[in-house]
C-alpha cells in the first residue's frame, strides 16, 4: 500500500499530551491528475450512474468521466463499495472506459439495447 499523496509539514500538530493530533492535520489535497483536462459531464444515464457512484465512494464533488478512479484516490477496498466487477474497474478505470464495456455488454444480452455511441472511449480533452 503506497500512499497516493504526502504532504509536507514544518512540524506535526500535537495534542497536549505530545500525542499527534490528528484532527489537526491538513487534509491533503487528492493527486489530481486531471489537471489540465477540460472538465467532460457524464453523456448517458449510465455515465450518470456511475458519477454518482464514484463521487460517493471517493467523496469528491465533481469527477470527469474521464478521470481515473484510482488517481483520483481510489483503490481495491473502495472499489468494492461500487459493487462493479472489479476486474472491468482495473482494466478500465475511467468512467467513459467503463460506461462503454458496460453498454457493450449490455448490447450483447439484450441486440434492441440502445448503443451510447458517444465518443468517450477516447483520450480525454486537454486544455
Amino acid at each position: 500500500m503506497v500512499p497516493g499523496t504526502f504532504v509536507i509539514l514544518e512540524q506535526l500538530p500535537l495534542t497536549p499530551n505530545g500525542k499527534v493530533d490528528k484532527q489537526a492535520l491538513p487534509a491533503p489535497e487528492s493527486a489530481d491528475r486531471t489537471q489540465g483536462m477540460i472538465y467532460v459531464a457524464p453523456r448517458s444515464v449510465l455515465d450518470n450512474f456511475l458519477v454518482e457512484a464514484w463521487q460517493e465512494v471517493l467523496k469528491v464533488e465533481r469527477i470527469c468521466i474521464h478521470a481515473n478512479f484510482f488517481e483520483r484516490g481510489g483503490h481495491s477496498l473502495l472499489a468494492t463499495q461500487l459493487d462493479l466487477p472489479l476486474r472491468t474497474l482495473f482494466e478500465h478505470p475511467t468512467i467513459a472506459q467503463f460506461a462503454r464495456v458496460i453498454d457493450s455488454q449490455l448490447a450483447n444480452v439484450f441486440p434492441d439495447w440502445p448503443r451510447d455511441e458517444s465518443p468517450t472511449s477516447g483520450a480525454p480533452p486537454t486544455t
